[in-house]
């Protein structure tokens, strides 16, 4: 483990990560993405982080599990997160995540009002395209006289059965990302250069967990797609109209496609052949922007504006994703305008007892 450790850190003391990145070189990152496995291949330290991200993701999903589907909902503590952010999808999942790096940190069960939301217009509108976040229902908390989680003084109200979390805009706490238990960072480093990251991709991964009819469905789009036989596929997420005004300057397409054209001509022998285009826009919101996010985090290499939740949640997730083999994939993007960040996100700083036990 430890000369494990040892060559991890010679490859990340070589890395220029995103922190330091000039956004408008081509192809650095991605070249990044290259030369990362390139060496994972030749030393075999492929196989080991493989090894060790699906026993860490195992072992993360089983807390993330045994703490939100307790036996008895009436003998737990629990954390109160209302969905209905005013704001568009990747906006509100991101909300939610961070209510649940608060509820891991307290050992919560966090609980959800997920209807009515912008995206939940039916009392089984989450259900009927994800997995319920917890066994126990939001419905039988009365909201309007619970006490608020204190950001700057954690320990208050500690002894009360619901605590209500508001949106980070109000104030971040000690547990708000690049913050995750300690022991948890830990073992992630040793397979990731960006635990931080990963652990928001972890918990947005628990969040979205698919129900029985998207499964289905994602496996048709592949099949229909030949998506197995497609060899690397690059994800693009391009954003048009929303939120441009105010929050982020417009990108040609151009500007994404220059991107795409240098990866797969450093990655085809043969250049890059365009097999189809399609825009793709549901007038069923939430199903629709949830399977652009789960096609997005599924692909080889994704393209994007991290100045869109969309995109950073695609990021995010694709670095847990386990279709996607064991290669460190902090790389495996290029974002043209933002680097990556968490909402309100603050200096860094491991937490004091937030340990995943």
């Amino acid at each position: 483990m430890q000369r494990l450790k040892h060559t991890l850190d010679k490859i990340r003391y070589q890395c220029l990560t995103k922190d330091v990145e000039d956004q408008a070189t081509a192809g650095l990152d991605l070249q990044m993405a290259e030369a990362l496995a390139r060496v994972s291949n030749t030393t075999g330290l492929q196989e080991t982080q493989a090894w060790l991200r699906r026993g860490v993701t195992g072992a993360v999903l089983k807390a993330l599990h045994d703490l939100q589907q307790p036996s008895n909902c009436n003998a737990v503590k629990k954390l109160y997160c209302d969905l209905g952010k005013s704001c568009g999808f990747g906006c509100q999942l991101h909300h939610v995540v961070h209510c649940f790096t608060i509820a891991v940190a307290l050992k919560r069960t966090m609980v959800v009002k997920v209807y009515p939301t912008n995206y939940i217009k039916t009392p089984t509108g989450w259900e009927d395209i994800l997995q319920p976040i917890s066994s126990c229902s939001s419905a039988k908390v009365d909201s309007g006289s619970l006490p608020s989680f204190n950001y700057r003084s954690p320990e208050q109200q500690a002894d009360a059965e619901v605590l209500m979390v508001n949106i980070i805009d109000s104030g971040t706490s000690e547990f708000d990302p690049p913050a995750m238990p300690p022991d948890v960072h830990d073992v992630v480093q040793l397979f990731t250069t960006r635990p931080e990251i990963w652990w928001v991709g972890m918990l947005a991964s628990y969040l979205l967990r698919p129900s029985a009819p998207s499964l289905q469905r994602h496996a048709a789009f592949k099949a229909a797609n030949a998506w197995a036989a497609a060899g690397p596929v690059m994800g693009v997420h391009i954003r048009r109209t929303d939120k441009l005004a105010a929050e982020a300057k417009l990108h040609q397409v151009d500007e994404y496609m220059r991107h795409v054209e240098y990866l797969c001509d450093m990655r085809l022998a043969n250049g890059w052949q365009q097999r189809s285009v399609s825009v793709r826009y549901s007038s069923d919101g939430f199903v629709g922007v949830y399977d652009d996010v789960a096609y997005l985090s599924q692909c080889d290499y994704l393209v994007g504006t991290f100045s869109s939740q969309v995109s950073r949640l695609a990021y995010e997730i694709s670095l847990v994703n386990s279709t996607l083999g064991g290669a460190d994939r902090t790389f495996a993007y290029h974002s043209v305008d933002s680097m990556w960040y968490f909402g309100g996100m603050t200096g860094f700083t491991r937490g004091r007892d937030s340990q995943m036990k």
